[in-house]
C-alpha cells in the first residue's frame, strides 16, 4: 500500500507539497528484498530526472532549522521525442568539429569544440598551483600572517564540498541525480575543476562548477578531516611518487636560502600539515582567484561553443581584475642539478622484495622551447616501463630501453622514460628500479644510454617507429571526451591558443635524428639531478659518479666512455662544421668553435687525412678490457678469503650475529617512524582542541549566562514581567529585545554543550593516543636494550679472532696491489680513448677544412659571374642609351598612317597598276639581249598545263565566265590586332571610313610629339605591353576556373582566339612583326 501512495505522489505533478514530502520519506522506508522488485504489476515507467526535480532535506549554514526544497516532479521519457533531445540529422549539416575560443570582457578565456557527443565535459582551469605556495603570507586585509604551503593539495580534496547555497552532501546528491561525474587536480602551475554530464543537464551541473569555484564555504570542521586524509596520504605514499617529488626538489635547490618555486614540494608535507587552516585556503584564493580572471579559462569538449560562453558570461563575468603590484607571483626557478636519497623503513605488511628506485634527470627547455616536440618523440624513442607482464620482460617491445636494458639485464625491475615540462624549464631523464645490491649497475645502465645518444645518432628505424608511435598516442588520447578538454584548456592557459592535431602531427614529422641529438647534447652539459629512495641506498652512487660508465673508475683517472667517440661524422647540410663533433667531455669541446681559418691555411692545397679506424680502437680497447676483467677474477679471490677472515660472510658466527644486530636496528628505525606518526596524530588533536578551546572562550566572553537552565530562568522571568507589569512602549521594545538575546544565547549554549562534547571526545583521543605514544617509547627502550646485548656478543666475537690479523693485513696489500694494476690499465685504456680522440678530431678538422675551401671556391666563382654579369648589364644599358628616345613609337605611328592611309584613302586599282607598268619598265631596262639565241620563236609553257594537254588533249567545253574585279570601295574593318597597337601609343583606332584621315592626322601629330619628349618622361609601348601581361597574368586563375565549368564546344574566354580589350594578352599579326624588327 505504501508503494501505491508512492507511485501515485510521483506520478502526480500536481499533488500538494506535504505529499510529496511524504512520497519521498515513505520510498526511503520501502523494503526491497534481493531479487524481486516491488509488488508492481504494471509496465516499468521511464522516467528521467534533473536537478531541480528532487526533494531535497538540508540545513542551512546560518539556521537550525530544517527546510524542504520541493520541486516539480519527473519528466517522461515516452514514444515521442522530447523537446530537450534535438532531432536526427544529416552529418553534411553539421560542422566540422574545430575549437572556438572567445574572451569575455573581464579577461575570462572560453574554449571548446562541438563533437556531437551525448555527454559534454566543461569546467575551469585556473593559472596558480603549488609552485604558488608561500611558507609565510601576509593578508593585505588583516595584516595577519599565515602559511599557504600545502594548500593546493587541501583545495583538490575541498573541491565540490560546501558552498554559500549548498552543503557538501546536497553537491553530491545532486550530480548523482544529474548522471555527472566530478573531478578535481593540482599541479605545480595549474588548478583543474571538471565536470562530466549529460547534454541537456549542463546548465545546471556547470552552475554547481561555477558556484563550487566563486563561493566556497571552507569550514574548520572540513578543513581537519581533509587533513587527517592527507596525513593517511603521506604515511601510505608509493615510493616513486617520493623519488620524483625529490627528483624536483634537488633539480631546482634552494637559492640563497630559499626554496625556489619548481623545488617546493607538490603534496602537503607532515611539516606543513599543523598550519594548514580554513584562513590559509581563503588568503591563498584572494591572493590568486578572487581578483584574477586573466587567469581563469572555461574548456569544454561536447558542447556548443555559444552555449558555453553564455554559461561562462553568467558565472564569471561578474570578476573584475584587481591584482595589484603583486600581480606576478610566478618568479623563474634556475636549475641547479643535485642529488636527493631517502631511505625508508622496510614494510612489515609486505612479502615481496623491497626495491631501490633511481632517477636521473637533465635540464630541457620548458613549454616555450622549440626543443619541446623532440623531447617527446626523445622520450618516446626510449620508452621503457615494467618488466613485468604476461608475455615475459618487455613483452616484444622495440623501444630502446626494453632492448637494451631489461631484455638483457635479469636484475631490471623497471626502466622508462620521463619527462616534466614547466613554464620556464623543464626535465629528462630515465628512472628505474632494481634489487638494492645491483643499485650501481642500474645507475650505470642508465648513463651509458645518456652517452650513447649523446655520441651516435638514432636510427631511422628508431625514428620513424617513435614519431609514428608518439602520432599514435596524442591523436588516440584526443579521442577521450576529458582529455580533449584538458588539452584545450591548458594550451590555451599556457599559449593563448590551441594548436589542433594537425598541425602537433607535422610538427612531430619534422623532427630530424640531429635534433635528437642536439637536445641531448645540450642537456648533458649541465650537472645531472639524481634522486634514489629504497629500504637500502647505500649502493647507489654519488652525483658525480652518476656520469661514470665504470663502477670501479678511479677519481685520479677519469675515463671516456667508449661510446664518446663513436661517431664523428659532421652533419650533412652544415658547411663548415661548427655544430659537429660535440662529443669532448672536457675543455676541448670549445676546441670546435675555433674557426677552421686559424687551423688551415685555405688559400693553399690541403692534404687529405684518413678517418682513423674504429675497429682496430675497439680490438685494442676489448683486449684491455680482458686484462682488467683477469685482474677483477683475482681480486675478487682474495676479497673473498678477506671476509672469510674477518667474518663478513653470512654462514661465519660473526656475519649471523651481524645480521641479528641489522634486524634489530631496522626493527628499531621502524618503530622510531611510527612514533612520528603517532606524534603527528597528537599534534593534530592538539590543535583541534585548542580551536575548541578558543572558539569556547570567545562565546562566553559574549554571553551573560552560559548555563541552559540559568538562561531559561531569565526568559521566563522577563516573559512574566512583560506580561504583568505595566511600561512605556520603549520599555517593553528593550524587554523584547532582551528576551530574544536570550533566546540566541540559547541556541549558542547549545552549540557550546556541543563543541564541549566534542572536545572530551579530543581529550580521550589525546590521551589515547599519549598512552600509545608511552608504549611505542617503552618498545624502543625493550629493543635498544636487545640492540646493546647483540653489539656486545659481536663485539666479543671479533676480538677473538684478533690473532688472524696478520694474515688478513697480507691479503688487503694484495688486494691493493691488484686495484693498482687495475687502476693502470684503465689509464692505459684512457690514453688509447684520447689518442683516437684527437687523432678524429685532426680528421675531421681536416672535413671542415676542405668542405670550407670548397665553398671559398664557390663564393669566388660566384662573385666572378656577378661582376660578368653586372657588365654585360652595363653595357647594354648603355646601348640602349645610346638609341634615339622612343624610337620604336615613332615607328608605330609612321607604320600605322601609313596603313590607313594605303589602304582607305588611295585607289588600290590605279595603285596596283601603275605599280605593275613601274615593274615591267623596270624589268626591260635590266634585259640583256643575247646573240644567236637557239630558244628565238619558242613560247613559254608550264610544266603541269603541258602535261594536261599531252594527256587530256585540249578541252572543248566552255570556258568559264572570268570574275571581274569590283571598282567598289573597300569594306571599313579593324581587327583586334589594330586596337592592341593603337593602344600601345595611347590612341583611339577609328570607328568608321569617315574618321581614317582624323586618325591618320592623329598619328603623324603623335609621331612628332615623341620626338620631342625626353627620354624616361612618358611610358614607352614596353612598358605598357609589360603592364598589360601583367594585368592579364592576374586575372589568369579566376578566367581558367570559370572556363573550366563550361561545356565543351561553347564559348570559353580561356581560349587562346579571345583576348580582352586593352589587356595586350595577344600580340601576333603585322604591328607585332614590325614591332619587332
Amino acid at each position: 500500500m505504501m508503494n501505491a501512495a508512492v507511485r501515485s505522489v510521483a506520478q502526480c505533478p500536481s499533488r500538494c507539497l506535504k505529499g510529496r514530502y511524504f512520497a519521498a520519506q515513505a520510498q526511503q522506508h520501502v523494503s526491497y528484498s534481493e531479487n524481486e522488485f516491488p509488488d508492481r504489476l504494471e509496465a516499468p515507467i521511464i522516467t528521467r530526472t534533473k536537478a531541480a526535480d528532487v526533494v531535497v532535506a538540508s540545513k542551512p549554514q546560518n539556521d537550525s532549522k530544517w527546510e524542504h526544497r520541493i520541486i516539480p516532479s519527473t519528466r517522461r521519457i515516452s514514444a515521442e521525442r522530447p523537446a530537450h533531445i534535438p532531432p536526427n540529422v544529416s552529418i553534411d549539416s553539421l560542422e566540422i568539429p574545430e575549437t572556438k575560443i572567445t574572451t569575455l570582457s573581464n579577461g575570462v578565456r572560453v574554449g571548446s569544440m562541438e563533437i556531437y557527443s551525448p555527454v559534454s565535459t566543461v569546467g575551469v582551469l585556473l593559472d596558480f598551483g603549488s609552485r604558488h605556495e608561500l611558507e609565510q603570507y601576509t593578508i593585505p586585509s588583516t595584516k595577519k600572517t599565515v602559511s599557504t604551503a600545502g594548500v593546493n593539495h587541501l583545495l583538490e580534496l575541498l573541491a565540490f564540498n560546501s558552498t554559500k547555497n549548498y552543503s557538501g552532501m546536497e553537491i553530491r546528491n545532486i550530480f548523482e541525480t544529474l548522471g555527472g561525474a566530478t573531478f578535481a587536480q593540482s599541479s605545480r602551475e595549474q588548478m583543474m575543476y571538471c565536470v562530466d554530464v549529460l547534454r541537456p543537464n549542463v546548465k545546471e551541473a556547470f552552475n554547481l562548477l561555477g558556484e563550487t569555484v566563486n563561493s566556497p564555504i571552507v569550514q574548520e570542521m572540513e578543513v581537519e578531516e581533509m587533513k587527517q586524509v592527507i596525513m593517511f596520504q603521506t604515511m601510505d605514499m608509493m615510493p616513486q611518487v617520493l623519488m620524483g617529488e625529490g627528483l624536483q626538489l634537488a633539480a631546482y635547490g634552494p637559492m640563497d636560502g630559499k626554496l625556489q618555486q619548481l623545488g617546493r614540494p607538490h603534496f602537503c608535507t607532515a611539516e606543513a600539515l599543523p598550519n594548514l587552516t580554513a584562513e590559509s585556503v581563503h588568503a591563498f584564493r584572494e591572493q590568486h582567484l578572487v581578483n584574477n580572471p586573466e587567469g581563469i579559462v572555461v574548456s569544454g569538449s561536447g558542447i556548443s561553443h555559444e552555449a558555453l560562453v553564455e554559461l561562462a558570461e553568467v558565472n564569471f563575468g561578474h570578476m573584475k581584475s584587481n591584482k595589484g603590484d603583486s600581480a606576478n607571483t610566478t618568479i623563474p626557478s634556475i636549475y641547479t642539478g643535485g642529488e636527493y636519497r631517502l631511505q625508508t623503513q622496510p614494510s612489515p605488511h609486505s612479502a615481496k622484495e623491497e626495491f631501490t628506485f633511481i632517477a636521473v634527470a637533465f635540464e630541457v627547455g620548458g613549454w616555450h622551447s622549440l626543443d619541446l616536440v623532440p623531447t617527446c618523440v626523445l622520450q618516446t624513442l626510449l620508452g621503457g616501463g615494467s618488466s613485468f607482464s604476461a608475455g615475459g620482460p618487455g613483452k616484444g617491445m622495440y623501444s630502446r630501453l626494453y632492448r637494451e636494458i631489461l631484455n638483457r639485464h635479469r636484475w631490471a625491475e623497471s626502466a622508462e622514460a620521463f619527462t616534466s615540462f614547466h613554464s620556464e624549464s623543464g626535465l629528462w631523464g630515465i628512472s628505474g628500479s632494481c634489487p638494492p645490491q645491483n643499485s650501481r649497475e642500474m645507475v650505470t645502465a642508465i648513463t651509458q644510454q645518456f652517452d650513447k645518444l649523446a655520441d651516435e645518432f638514432v636510427t631511422d628505424e628508431e625514428l620513424d617507429r617513435a614519431r609514428n608511435m608518439l602520432k599514435c598516442n596524442v591523436l588516440t588520447q584526443l579521442e577521450s571526451r576529458l582529455i580533449l578538454f584538458e588539452d584545450i584548456g591548458r594550451q590555451i592557459l599556457t599559449y593563448g591558443k590551441r594548436e589542433d592535431a594537425v598541425t602537433m602531427c607535422a610538427k612531430i614529422d619534422a623532427v630530424t635524428k640531429e635534433d635528437i641529438r642536439e637536445v641531448v647534447r645540450k642537456a648533458i652539459q649541465k650537472p645531472p639531478t639524481v634522486s634514489c629512495v629504497g629500504v637500502d641506498i647505500s649502493k647507489v652512487p654519488d652525483q658525480k659518479a652518476a656520469t661514470m660508465t665504470d663502477e670501479t673508475i678511479p677519481t685520479t683517472a677519469p675515463s671516456v666512455p667508449d661510446s664518446a667517440v663513436d661517431d664523428v661524422s659532421p652533419p650533412e647540410n652544415d658547411a663548415n662544421g661548427a655544430a659537429a663533433n660535440g662529443k669532448n667531455k672536457d675543455n676541448k669541446r670549445e676546441k670546435e668553435l675555433v674557426p677552421i681559418e686559424e687551423l688551415y691555411d685555405l688559400s693553399k692545397p690541403i692534404k687529405k687525412i684518413d678517418r682513423p679506424s674504429k675497429d682496430e680502437q675497439n680490438a685494442a680497447i676489448a683486449a684491455i678490457d680482458e686484462e682488467i676483467d683477469a685482474l677483477r677474477e683475482e681480486r675478487n679471490v682474495i676479497q673473498k678469503k678477506i671476509d672469510e677472515s674477518m667474518g663478513k660472510q653470512k654462514n661465519t658466527p660473526i656475519g649471523r650475529e651481524r645480521d641479528v644486530l641489522n634486524k634489530l636496528k631496522n626493527r628499531k628505525g621502524l618503530m622510531i617512524e611510527q612514533k612520528r606518526q603517532i606524534r603527528a596524530r597528537l599534534e593534530i588533536v592538539k590543535h583541534k582542541a585548542d580551536q575548541l578551546i578558543g572558539q569556547q572562550k570567545n562565546a562566553r566572553s559574549s554571553m551573560k549566562f552560559t548555563n541552559l537552565a540559568d538562561i531559561e530562568k531569565e526568559i521566563t522571568k522577563l516573559q512574566r514581567r512583560q506580561e504583568t507589569c505595566s511600561m512605556t512602549l520603549s520599555e517593553e521594545k528593550k524587554l523584547i529585545k532582551d528576551i530574544e538575546a536570550l533566546q540566541a544565547s540559547k541556541r549558542t549554549a547549545e552549540e557550546l554543550k556541543t563543541k564541549q562534547g566534542d572536545l572530551d571526545t579530543i581529550k580521550d583521543d589525546r590521551k589515547a593516543i599519549q598512552a600509545d605514544l608511552t608504549a611505542k617509547d617503552k618498545e624502543i627502550d625493550s629493543i635498544q636494550k636487545e640492540i646493546d646485548a647483540q653489539s656486545k656478543i659481536l663485539k666479543d666475537l671479533v676480538d677473538k679472532q684478533s690473532s688472524q690479523r696478520g694474515t688478513v693485513e697480507d691479503l688487503v696489500k694484495q688486494r691493493d696491489a691488484i686495484k693498482g694494476k687495475i687502476d693502470d690499465k684503465f689509464k692505459e685504456k684512457n690514453n688509447l680513448r684520447i689518442e683516437f680522440r684527437d687523432k678524429t678530431n685532426d680528421w675531421f678538422h681536416n672535413q671542415r677544412a676542405i668542405k670550407a675551401q670548397r665553398q671559398m671556391q664557390y663564393e669566388e666563382e660566384k662573385k666572378r659571374r656577378e661582376e660578368e654579369k653586372a657588365a654585360w648589364l652595363k653595357k647594354k644599358e648603355e646601348e640602349e642609351l645610346a638609341k634615339t628616345p622612343y624610337e620604336e613609337e615613332m615607328a608605330l605611328c609612321e607604320y600605322l598612317a601609313d596603313y590607313l592611309t594605303k589602304t582607305y584613302l588611295t585607289d588600290s586599282q590605279a595603285e596596283e597598276a601603275k605599280k605593275a607598268k613601274e615593274a615591267q619598265e623596270k624589268a626591260k631596262a635590266e634585259v640583256v639581249a643575247v646573240k644567236d639565241d637557239p630558244f628565238a620563236g619558242f613560247k613559254a609553257v608550264s610544266k603541269k598545263a603541258e602535261d594536261e594537254i599531252n594527256y587530256f588533249g585540249k578541252g572543248k567545253g566552255k570556258k568559264k565566265p572570268k570574275a571581274k574585279k569590283s571598282s567598289k570601295a573597300p569594306t571599313f574593318s579593324i581587327s583586334l590586332d589594330l586596337f592592341d597597337q593603337f593602344g600601345l601609343v595611347s590612341l583611339n583606332p577609328p570607328t568608321s571610313l569617315d574618321g581614317v584621315a582624323a586618325s591618320v592626322d592623329e598619328l603623324k601629330a603623335k609621331k612628332q610629339w615623341y620626338s620631342e619628349q625626353p627620354r624616361g618622361s612618358v611610358p614607352t609601348a614596353r612598358d605598357i605591353r609589360k603592364a598589360n601581361a601583367e594585368a592579364a597574368a592576374k586575372a589568369q586563375p579566376k578566367v581558367g576556373k570559370t572556363a573550366s565549368k563550361g561545356k565543351k564546344g561553347n564559348f570559353s574566354i580561356s581560349n587562346e582566339d579571345f583576348a580582352p580589350l586593352g589587356t595586350g594578352a595577344i600580340t601576333s599579326g603585322t604591328g607585332e612583326n614590325f614591332i619587332s624588327k
